[in-house]
């Protein structure tokens, strides 16, 4: 009994941390569309949740990992739901600050165009048009790509990576949001799509187009690490106190 009360105590830890760490990265890097931000933010907040969570944060990186063998499904999936919920506490935490200056002002009609597109909701990004949906996808997948292909060469293929790990998955961040949040509005992360979607209402119809490319980019990432990579990559030399040396 003592076992399995320390394991659930245990799991909802890192679900607290999961939540923690997602919320204070939407509040605090999901309002901005620029690299830097995000990738110093997630930097931050992977310091504070790796110890007990691993710090995840992102239901893309959680089912990369599973895919990997790293993350159970059961947990994985608790993982989402406690990531998804931080980022929607975030974001009802982001209206109620910005509701006069954000909501009124710029507002949405019908809950689906801006009114004044240049005032946007924290979290949102512009309505795309049709003829950029499929740029959009394109660039969704290969971000999260990348971040979650940082995450296992940082955190899988080399456990003793230590405390650099955070600053690289910091600059993958960096990276992909630099390259393509201007048109992609810088998401690769389910849950900080669907936080500010789903308070916002923001471009809630184009949520399907996001959340299979950031999940497919994360598939391709585990696929990548586990089919190709670390299958492919001869083993390493032994070391002298490893050879075993017969005796005639």
């Amino acid at each position: 009994m003592q076992i399995s009360f320390d394991l659930s105590r245990e799991l909802v830890i890192a679900l607290w941390a999961e939540f923690l760490g997602t919320f204070i990265f939407q509040f605090f890097g999901g309002t901005e569309q620029v690299g830097p931000v995000n990738g110093v933010v997630l930097t931050v907040c992977i310091f504070m949740t790796a110890k007990y969570s691993g710090g995840n944060l992102n239901p893309a990186v959680s089912a990369g990992l599973c895919l990997t063998g790293i993350l159970p499904p059961f947990k994985a999936g608790l993982y989402a739901v406690a990531q998804i919920s931080g980022s929607i506490a975030a974001a009802f935490l982001a209206a109620f600050i910005d509701l006069d200056e954000n909501l009124d002002a710029a507002g949405l009609d019908n809950w689906g165009e801006y009114k004044m597109p240049y005032l946007i909701p924290p979290g949102c990004h512009r309505t795309l048009p049709d003829r950029v949906r499929g740029s959009v996808f394109v660039l969704e997948m290969l971000g999260t790509f990348v971040l979650v292909a940082t995450v296992h060469a940082v955190a899988v293929a080399k456990p003793g990576f230590g405390d650099h790990a955070p600053f690289a998955i910091g600059l993958a961040i960096v990276v992909v949001v630099g390259g393509a949040g201007h048109i992609t509005g810088g998401f690769f992360n389910p849950a900080r799509f669907i936080g500010p979607a789903l308070v916002f209402g923001c471009d809630l119809h184009n949520a399907w187009l996001y959340l299979i490319a950031q999940l497919l980019g994360g598939a391709l990432a585990s696929l990548n690490h586990t089919r190709i990579l670390e299958k492919l990559t001869p083993a390493p030399p032994l070391a002298k106190s490893e050879v075993v040396v017969e005796v005639l």
